[in-house]
């Protein structure tokens, strides 16, 4: 397929870490599909790629809706009639601390973090496998890998997400399909600027290696690696993408 215009559907593309991959996909010459819950972001963001040349549309679609899945996989195969690559990015966070962690707290999470994935993935790995060729990126995170105080829904399915990527790995391999995984550390996106106090920059950046908070456009580049033909011999593999915070971070007792 090399030279060929790919389809890569992006969900939670309206901004962030989501804005930056489909940005990159696009200079990378990919058709794309983007999702925003209401669907307004990724049209915003459809439409700038879209008068810079790129094949871009919009699909507003609540992934905790467990319909969702089949409807963006429809829009996507309407339009452009393949579907190559597949990023599961759109995620929410959670910060309550296990006395304080509801049951319907703990279902929203997981059914956007983790059960969005399983369903993306059923649902648009059966076009990758009729062309066996594919691409399931799977963005999870850095308190996958380390447990933190206040993080039991989040942490838990983000991990969960990395034994869901290593099960597509395993099933889809034989039909040429790779499902890999990211986990970014703390990145600088319009989320983490409202939610971080000074406090806490400043003690993010103490304890990351590097010193600084990463960029989304570092987290896309490596999507976009995996997303390419030469990834072509890496699945069930999770790339941590954190500034070194996971090789050098010890449990410090915060719940922050």
């Amino acid at each position: 397929m090399p030279g060929e215009q790919r389809v890569a559907i992006v969900t939670g593309a309206g901004r962030g870490i989501g804005k930056a991959i489909v940005e990159r996909f696009a200079r990378d010459g990919h058709a794309l599909v983007l999702t925003s819950t209401d669907g307004r972001n990724a049209e915003d963001v459809a439409r700038v790629l879209g008068a810079q040349g790129c094949e871009a549309i919009a699909v507003g679609a609540d992934l905790a809706d467990t319909a969702s899945p089949a409807l963006i996989v429809d829009r996507a195969m309407q339009r452009f009639g393949r579907v190559d690559i597949l990023v599961n990015n759109a995620g929410v966070t959670s910060v309550q601390k296990l006395a304080d962690v509801t049951l319907a707290e703990w279902h929203r999470v997981l059914a956007i973090d983790l059960t969005a994935c399983l369903l993306m993935a059923q649902t648009a790995s059966p076009h990758m496998v009729a062309r066996r060729w594919g691409r399931i990126i799977n963005v999870s995170s850095f308190f996958g890998l380390r447990a933190f105080g206040a993080r039991t829904s989040y942490g838990t399915a983000k991990a969960a997400v990395l034994q869901l990527t290593r099960q597509l790995a395993v099933e889809l391999a034989p039909h040429g399909v790779t499902a890999n995984a990211i986990a970014p550390g703390v990145i600088d996106t319009e989320m983490s600027q409202r939610a971080h106090t000074p406090e806490v920059r400043a003690r993010w950046q103490r304890i990351v290696p590097m010193g600084r908070y990463g960029r989304p456009e570092e987290i896309a580049g490596c999507v976009a690696f995996l997303a390419s033909d030469d990834a072509a011999y890496m699945t069930g593999t999770t790339m941590v993408v954190d500034g070194g915070g996971e090789a050098a971070i010890g449990f410090d007792g915060t719940g922050g």
